[in-house]
């Protein structure tokens, strides 16, 4: 590990000073995101964390309880291979590339080795190799550390532990990651939005960086023309198939009539169980609605 690789910049254990720290750079988990390989966030909505739009993303359920086990699991991982595991907490900030941070989760202590940990009930994800998305955020990690190798660790569904080892990749990091973390880091400095894309992520930034309309009126060139015209393609297509669809759940209800399940000869079983829905008050909210209007004629 180079000794000036890094810097440490705060402590996770002051959370909120560590949030606005965060803010002020590209986090791990900020990478796959960025690179759009994650269906938890969006470029979007990265950058509308870092302008401090979405703090109440912060701190979702599924967060909470993802830092409450990560130090379970790390002490567990080091009493499982004999390891003496620090949990470590500290943000710290890449001194080559400044918009660089990251916050280890745990080091073995024997090498000074980072341990990535993860939560998950994606077997699958870690049959062969590590999610990309946990690499790439390895990856980013390294470039901040100077590390050549980190520990990429899950507890899936609850009980079982897994680990391996995770080189770093020096072409991926100077080729991809870093220029692209770069440029997104220029545009979120200079308050220009990323690029659009298809996710609810990006729809709710939006929702975020302009609340409200303001009432004038702005043309668009040739492109949007283009957009319009395969836009309403689009919607024919989704309601051609939306109708078929629902046509043929529709014959499933009725031949299974009161029944519970039906079965098919391939194994496949459909179910229409009887559900109740709680009743619940609806907080008011304000939100603003996409709509097209045909030209006149």
């Amino acid at each position: 590990m180079t000794e000036q690789a890094y810097e440490i910049i705060g402590d996770s254990a002051d959370r909120d000073a560590w949030l606005a720290l965060r803010r002020t750079g590209i986090g791990g988990s900020d990478a796959p995101a960025i690179l759009g390989l994650v269906g938890w966030a969006s470029p979007s909505s990265v950058q509308a964390d870092k302008w401090n739009l979405a703090p109440e993303a912060e701190d979702a359920e599924v967060m909470r309880w993802g830092r409450r086990l990560e130090d379970v699991i790390a002490e567990g991982l080091g009493a499982d291979e004999g390891w003496e595991v620090f949990i470590y907490g500290l943000l710290l900030r890449s001194t080559r590339h400044p918009f660089m941070l990251c916050t280890p989760d745990a080091q073995r202590l024997t090498d000074r080795i980072f341990v990535q940990i993860k939560n998950t009930v994606k077997a699958e994800d870690w049959q062969e190799r590590v999610p990309e998305a946990v690499w790439v955020q390895c990856q980013h990690e390294m470039a901040v550390t100077g590390d050549t190798r980190c520990i990429a660790a899950a507890l899936i569904l609850g009980n079982r532990l897994r680990w391996s080892y995770v080189e770093r990749d020096d072409a991926f990091l100077e080729t991809v990651l870093i220029p692209a973390e770069r440029d997104f880091w220029e545009r979120t400095q200079n308050l220009e939005p990323a690029p659009a894309d298809g996710s609810e992520h990006t729809k709710r930034a939006y929702q975020l960086l302009w609340p409200k309309d303001s009432g004038e009126t702005v043309a668009l060139d040739g492109y949007f023309t283009a957009l319009d015209r395969e836009r309403h393609e689009l919607l024919g297509i989704k309601k051609t198939a939306e109708e078929r669809l629902n046509s043929i759940d529709n014959e499933i209800r009725l031949a299974l009539k009161d029944a519970t399940f039906g079965v098919l000869q391939n194994g496949v079983v459909y179910s229409n169980k009887t559900q109740t829905r709680k009743e619940h008050v609806v907080k008011e909210s304000t939100f603003r609605v996409l709509r097209r209007k045909e030209a006149k004629t």
